[in-house]
């Protein structure tokens, strides 16, 4: 089941450094390869919380 709902990208703080990506085992972040900038698909995301170490500017958030 998603849990996108209960994970949020803050688009203030993302840099779109794209060390999320390499570590969510679902794809819900993927980088665009054209764009050079992270997506977050929210219905992927299983709010497992291993986006949120890597985060260097800690942008991603849960909230349960």
């Amino acid at each position: 089941q998603s849990l996108g709902q209960n994970v949020m990208r803050n688009d203030a703080r993302c840099t779109h450094c794209g060390a999320c990506v390499v570590i969510c085992p679902t794809g819900a972040l993927a980088l665009d390869p054209k764009t050079r900038m992270v997506n977050f698909y929210e219905d992927k995301c299983t709010a497992c919380e291993l986006c949120m170490l890597p985060c260097p500017p800690r942008a991603m958030e849960v909230h349960f």
